[in-house]
């Protein structure tokens, strides 16, 4: 014996639609980056920095950076801005951080002071005066600040700063790294007498100059 099957009704279309349809997918989120207050560095020194991004979808963040001085670079997997900044100024850095999709901004301002010198001056050198044929040594030398000597006074051949010098006598030369003349002076430079010279000396960023007067007599 034969049952009536019951027919089952029809689901409306957006019903069956519903059941079928995939859960929709949240939307990712931009990651963000701390803000970051005006940082310090001098030249020649070690700097380093921790950039903060977060990401709230736990995705890998990248970090770059527009802006940074010579001597700093940033490691792209942890953010850290580190490195030796080589020259004073102020720099506007910005930084950045992505997830690949999104991305997130922060700029700052970075000054570098100038290296501190231990240098104070150059001593003068007082007018010289030769013959046509001496030989000639002289040595540079500076008043150094504090930082360098328990108290500040004068030293030989310093080692530091790179010396040129302009104008000197023919057959003098200049040594630049220890700032020495020396030589013997040529026949006929008293042709030339007086001779105005230049010392330079160059420490980081810093120039001291002096002049001295040199007088060649001829030989009799």
């Amino acid at each position: 014996m034969f049952r009536p099957v019951r027919s089952v009704p029809a689901l409306p279309a957006l019903v069956l639609t519903a059941l079928c349809a995939p859960a929709a997918a949240a939307a990712s989120q931009a990651p963000s980056i701390d803000p970051i207050p005006v940082q310090f560095g001098a030249e020649g020194a070690g700097f380093s920095l921790q950039v903060a991004g977060h990401d709230s979808d736990g995705d890998l963040l990248y970090y770059s950076a527009m802006g940074l001085p010579d001597g700093l670079i940033i490691d792209q997997m942890t953010g850290i801005i580190y490195g030796c900044p080589a020259a004073p100024g102020d720099s506007t850095i910005v930084v950045m951080a992505s997830d690949g999709r999104l991305s997130a901004a922060a700029e700052f301002t970075l000054h570098v002071a100038a290296a501190p010198t231990m240098v104070e001056a150059l001593v003068t050198f007082a007018p010289q005066i030769n013959v046509e044929g001496d030989r000639v040594d002289l040595d540079v030398q500076m008043l150094w600040t504090q930082s360098r000597v328990d108290s500040p006074g004068r030293l030989d051949r310093p080692p530091v700063g790179v010396f040129s010098m302009e104008n000197l006598p023919p057959g003098i030369r200049f040594t630049r790294k220890i700032g020495r003349i020396h030589g013997h002076i040529d026949q006929g430079a008293a042709k030339g007498t007086p001779y105005v010279v230049i010392v330079t000396m160059t420490e980081g960023s810093r120039v001291f100059t002096e002049t001295f007067d040199w007088t060649v007599l001829n030989r009799r």
